[in-house]
């Protein structure tokens, strides 16, 4: 099975925090305490289908950006999925640019940030790909 060109390798799913300490006027006093269920069942898929899967679900402990980097290219992903909601946009955004500007990812962007403001989210050039709905 493959995800378009992309063959079974590493996929990295990632969950962005509110906030990384970047003093960015956010929605960071918003705190979600849910578990990325969409996340899991995609990790779940993938697995199943061969592919090695990481999910970073960074809400309950945001490290630095750099941190965050480091572990993109310690795991070495052909694919990074970020689930994004809209109060964590600029932050999601951020981390593809820079992921971008560290190494050859194909990044995607699903939630419903992208879902609410396709065309918008997709005219930033850092993502690849946007998933929209379910």
């Amino acid at each position: 099975m493959e995800i378009g060109n992309i063959k079974k390798n590493k996929i990295l799913l990632f969950y962005s925090p509110l906030d990384l300490g970047l003093n960015i006027k956010s929605f960071s006093h918003v705190y979600d305490r849910t578990q990325p269920l969409g996340l899991t069942y995609i990790s779940a898929v993938l697995e199943k289908a061969g592919y090695e899967v990481l999910i970073i679900d960074s809400r309950f402990e945001p490290p630095s950006v750099n941190k965050l980097l480091k572990k993109v290219i310690d795991f070495k992903p052909q694919v990074v999925g970020l689930s994004v909601y809209s109060p964590h946009f600029y932050i999601s955004r951020l981390l593809a640019q820079r992921m971008k500007l560290s190494g050859n990812y194909t990044i995607m962007i699903g939630g419903p940030h992208i879902s609410a403001l396709p065309e918008e989210t997709m005219q930033e050039g850092c993502f690849d790909y946007g998933i929209i709905g379910e």
